[in-house]
Formats: structure tokens, sequence, C-alpha cells
């Protein structure tokens, strides 16, 4: 027999052992009564939801302000889930699997992990363009000479 509404939680952020949950929708956000709380100023208290609707499970945006990306475009409404899929809420990744009988979520903190858009081997990226500065003002105040003895 077939469990519906049934949620596995990974965190890879912190040292939990996997979640199974079973309830009608899940909630997301930064409230201790969310079912997936993610504590970070950038998540709001209850950002989104997951419910699964006859055999799909969708996602809601519940604050329009603090959107939650799938797959990098923000959700205006619901949109449906599937293996696969990435979730970001604030700085959080929620991958996205599918078993016969559960919804599963590998939740883990991305601060830090966008990759940079400097390329640090680009040859324009050295010291030899720098230019000295040419006319220096002098200081009106005489520089102290060092202290002896110290």
């Amino acid at each position: 027999m077939t469990v519906k509404n049934k949620y596995v939680i990974i965190r890879d952020d912190l040292p939990n052992d996997p979640a199974t949950i079973i309830t009608e929708g899940l909630l997301i956000g930064r409230l201790l009564d969310c079912e997936v709380a993610l504590n970070h100023p950038a998540v709001s208290r209850v950002q989104a939801g997951i419910r699964q609707i006859d055999d799909d499970h969708y996602v809601f945006a519940l604050r329009p302000g603090n959107p939650v990306l799938l797959n990098g475009k923000p959700i205006s409404d619901n949109e449906a889930l599937a293996a696969g899929d990435l979730l970001r809420v604030g700085p959080y990744q929620v991958d996205v699997d599918e078993t016969d009988d559960a919804l599963i979520l590998r939740i883990s903190l991305q601060i830090g992990m966008a990759a940079s858009e400097i390329d640090v081997s680009s040859p324009g990226l050295s010291t030899d363009q720098l230019v000295m500065p040419s006319d220096r003002k002098r200081s009106a105040k005489p520089r102290a000479s060092p202290i002896a003895g110290t």
C-alpha cells in the first residue's frame, strides 16, 4: 500500500538523521512550526509550501516579496515538482528526488558557494597596470620621528 503525503527530509547542513514526515502539506520557513525550519534572516517566517495533489507534488510560493527559486526561476504561484529539481530558499538549496512512495528533499546551506565572476587567470589582472600617484600632497603637519629605544 502506497502512503500519500510522505516526505523524507535529509539535512546536509545539520547533524540530523533523515526524517520521514507524513503530513497533508509541508511548510518551509524560519518559524519552528514549519516542517522544514531554515534558520537564516534571508528566509521568511513561512516562505513556501509543498503539497501532494493526486500523484504530483507542487511547491507554492507564500511570500511574493521573497521568492523561492525553482531551477533558477522565481515561483509566482505554484509549480509541479519532479526528480532533479532544485529549489532555492534564501541561502539554502533543496534538491528534489522521488521514490515510489515519498518525495525526498535534501537540504544544504550554500553560503559562500556562488562561483566568482572574476577570472583570476585573466592576463588583464596584474599589478603591471597600477599607476603611482604623481603629485603627492605634503601634509602640513610634519611626521613625527620614531621613538628611540623601542
